[in-house]
């Protein structure tokens, strides 16, 4: 609703623009309209009106300018009372809180109304409302002013889904109409329901006479109904299905399994096929290969800022703008909880017995043992770069290293300014070895590195270089050699200069520009990568900047490729002596010295991240993902089926005899198709009881062999079949190829894995290139169900995914 100049408001509803919020004011705002007083109130309301006539709504979000519309600071003005829905988000909108400060410039407080819509009132209700300043004067006579704490009159309407909340919503607008007219609480509730239990007898009375007939008409649908309703059941799985992919796709791999577990009935009788095969995939049963998948969600409820990981620690840190919190990494549970006394601005660093974190307010170091934090003189500008385990870290502040150890204790402190001769050294990178530890520093005048002794801090070398042209140079180190990457403009355009420095003698061994490198990542998204940048194997030295890799050859001394992209490099590492990395997009390339550059995300994730990728960290072969705007990290493994076993010997696969598509489908009378679109793949099952074909839009077919009745099809990007065999173990058939097919006696599929080579007794006897011949037992329905229901445990997904993702 848009303002008009001069009209007048009962209420102005003030609200923050999303989802929940705008559901919440939207109906409120209905039912405020709706509401009729009881007749027997109508005398006692002073100002003779008999129910709220206008209510101010802005349904457009707000303006981008520093002040408030003109129509909005109208419509505050020209309102009776103020309504705000309190949720934890209405506090972040400066305009909310705009709104409030307007209103109560030419109202009383008690005419601002509060509506708790969601969390708790000290992290929803506007601090403003919680207190009023008030001025006295001391025994000198003198003005002081204190604060006096409030309680807002509030309306609760929380509810766990969207159902509950409505059903408060009722309550919460008899409590605010009787503040709107002035009337008693209880009083107005007590008549409002005699005149509700009034309307419904006389409604009832009617119904009472069209029974009979319902009665009789009911019974004529009964069938129809049961039939439809067996329907909307299987349709409502097959959303789920769907639900469970896009959740897969955004790394929640356990809310997938609980979308599709629901889905699914436990007597195993009228189940959905696409359910039960999105369950299969997502509980990872017959994982048979290296390919990554989500398996664990560190969720914070809000947008995660920073996340950090010990490589040989069991901890992963997620911290939020005023909140971190340790979890496990395998069981995903919260272990430890740190919150901060300022809302924003929180930065967090994990320690192997501890964390250490900052606001502006000071730094504190929070110990796992005791839970109690202990104050640090450091600033909220400290960074620190901790060791594999966490036993000790080093922590950079105004100009000074200081040596810490995993318990927050200082050991040394390291005064930059006395040791090298330009001007603010900055503190770039830190690499680890087992008798010193070598830092990396840029500055606006020169760069260079110092490595000193973990015990004591003792310095063992030292070496700068004064150079005023660079720019946030990055660091790679391997071996006792460290390369150092400049970036400095030009009147050319972006060049970089890369030294490989002996860090023993602190010689140059070589240095080479590179031109038009860009170095730094600026977005709209705001993507962040703070990750090494210079990767280094026996052969080659891989260096990215934002959207481009150069691949050097250190005993050449010269660069042997350069491969760009069109997206961001999120993080990278060496696998198979190549070069693998991520970026914004999801994607995954490889690119090598040798080999050229390749895109590999298909194979290299079940399913690939849908979502833009703030930040990215590979960490002792697992990759952990932060999307833009999540509220979650997710760990992705190439781990394979935790059922599976390694077995040696060789096995024979199973095939039928390959026929040419006219051998096959040459009957024109019994296969109504042209048998020119099938591939060169065509072939009985093993009972000749089915014929199967490829065809070439990657399609597959399955027909009856006797009556030509085709029975099922589905595409595939798979190129080659070399079997359709009836198992006993799965009482259904099978068929195999680089993937395999579980059909259940429909002939639906139930479940896609990689391939079955064989079955042996109880187990599907599989062949993976990774981890050659590998046995896995056949898990049926009951069984997954069971495999799931052990896996959720008591688990509930939080309230914004049911939200999102429609599982309510």
């Amino acid at each position: 609703m848009s303002d008009q100049k001069g009209l007048h408001y009962d209420a102005f509803i003030s609200y923050r623009h999303n989802e929940f919020d705008s559901f919440v004011a939207e109906n409120l705002h209905k039912k405020l309209e709706n509401f009729k007083l009881p007749k027997s109130v109508l005398s006692k309301v002073r100002s003779g009106k008999k129910r709220i006539e206008r209510v101010f709504r802005d349904v457009d979000e707000l303006p981008l300018t520093d002040n408030l519309s003109d129509p909005i600071t109208t419509a505050l003005q020209n309102s009776d009372f103020l309504i705000t829905i309190c949720t934890p988000r209405y506090l972040e909108s400066k305009w909310c809180m705009k709104e409030i400060e307007v209103f109560l410039q030419s109202h009383p407080r008690d005419h601002v109304l509060v509506v708790l819509a969601e969390d708790e009132p000290v992290n929803s209700f506007p601090k403003i409302l919680c207190y009023e300043e008030v001025r006295s004067r001391n025994d000198r006579g003198e003005i002081v002013i204190t604060r006096r704490e409030l309680e807002p009159l509030a309306a609760d309407t929380r509810g766990d889904n969207k159902k509950e909340v409505l059903k408060a919503m009722d309550t919460a607008v008899i409590k605010l109409c009787a503040a709107i007219f002035g009337l008693n609480y209880d009083d107005l509730k007590q008549r409002h329901r005699a005149q509700k239990i009034r309307r419904l007898s006389m409604i009832f009375g009617s119904i009472g006479a069209a029974l009979l007939i319902f009665a009789i008409f009911a019974t004529i649908m009964l069938i129809k109904i049961s039939s439809q309703n067996r329907q909307l059941r299987y349709d409502l799985a097959t959303t789920m299905a769907n639900t469970a992919d896009n959740l897969c796709a955004d790394g929640r791999n356990k809310d997938a399994v609980y979308a599709v577990r629901g889905a699914l009935p436990d007597d195993g009788t009228d189940y959905n096929e696409k359910a039960l095969r999105a369950l299969y995939q997502d509980m990872g049963v017959y994982k048979a290969s290296d390919m990554y998948a989500p398996v664990c969600t560190y969720d914070v409820g809000s947008w995660v800022e920073s996340f950090d990981i010990l490589h040989d620690g069991q901890d992963i840190l997620v911290a939020e703008s005023d909140a971190a919190y340790v979890f496990d990494i395998e069981s995903c549970d919260t272990v430890h909880e740190i919150l901060s006394p300022y809302p924003n601005g929180l930065q967090a660093d994990l320690f192997g017995e501890g964390v250490l974190w900052s606001t502006h307010l000071g730094s504190n170091f929070y110990s796992f043992d005791s839970g109690q934090n202990t104050e640090m003189e450091l600033t909220d500008f400290a960074r620190a770069y901790h060791n594999d385990d966490g036993s000790l870290a080093i922590v950079s502040d105004e100009g000074n290293l200081y040596g810490m150890d995993g318990f927050g204790n200082l050991l040394y402190t390291i005064y930059l300014n006395d040791i090298f001769t330009y001007e603010e050294p900055e503190l770039a990178d830190v690499f680890w070895n087992q008798d010193e530890v070598l830092c990396c520093f840029g500055g606006y005048e020169g760069w260079g590195y110092l490595s000193f002794d973990p015990q004591n801090g003792d310095i063992i070398s030292l070496y700068e270089k004064k150079d005023e042209s660079i720019y946030e140079p990055v660091f790679g180190y391997n071996d006792g050699i460290l390369y150092a990457a400049i970036s400095e403009e030009t009147d050319e355009g972006s060049r970089v200069r890369v030294y490989a420095n002996d860090v023993g003698s602190g010689d140059i061994s070589w240095k080479l520009s590179i031109d038009d490198f860009e170095m730094e990542i600026v977005d709209a998204y705001d993507f962040e990568n703070g990750n090494q940048r210079i990767l280094v194997t026996e052969e080659f030295i891989y260096f990215y900047g934002a959207y481009e890799v150069a691949v050097i050859d250190p005993i050449l001394e010269e660069i042997v490729s350069r491969y760009s992209y069109n997206e961001y490099i999120m993080e990278a590492w060496i696998m198979n002596d190549e070069m693998y990395f991520i970026s914004n997009y999801g994607k995954v390339f490889t690119c090598s010295g040798s080999y050229g550059q390749q895109e590999v995300t298909d194979t290299f994730f079940t399913k690939k991240p849908v979502q833009y990728i703030k930040t990215a960290r590979f960490i002792n072969g697992e990759l952990y993902i932060l999307f833009l705007n999540a509220s979650y990290v997710i760990r992705y493994s190439n781990s394979i089926s935790p059922f599976a076993e390694a077995v040696d010997g060789e096995y024979e696969e199973t095939s039928v005899e390959l026929y040419f598509p006219d051998q096959v489908f040459g009957d024109e009378e019994l296969y109504d198709f042209n048998i020119d679109l099938v591939s060169e793949v065509a072939f009985y099952s093993d009972d000749e009881k089915y014929s199967f074909g490829l065809f070439n839009d990657h399609t597959a077919k399955i027909f009856d062999a006797r009556t030509g009745e085709l029975i099922t099809s589905f595409e595939t990007t798979e190129e080659h079949f070399n079997d359709l065999r009836y198992c006993d173990l799965t009482g259904s058939y099978i068929l195999s190829g680089e993937k395999s097919y579980i059909f259940d006696k429909d002939m639906r599929i139930i479940c896609i894995m990689d391939r079955i080579v064989c079955v042996e007794d109880d187990y599907f006897i599989m062949y993976s290139n990774e981890y050659g011949y590998i046995r896995i037992p056949y898990i049926d329905y009951s069984g997954l169900c069971d495999l799931a229901d052990d896996y959720l445990g008591d688990y509930e997904p939080p309230y914004t995914v049911k939200q999102k993702y429609g599982l309510n």
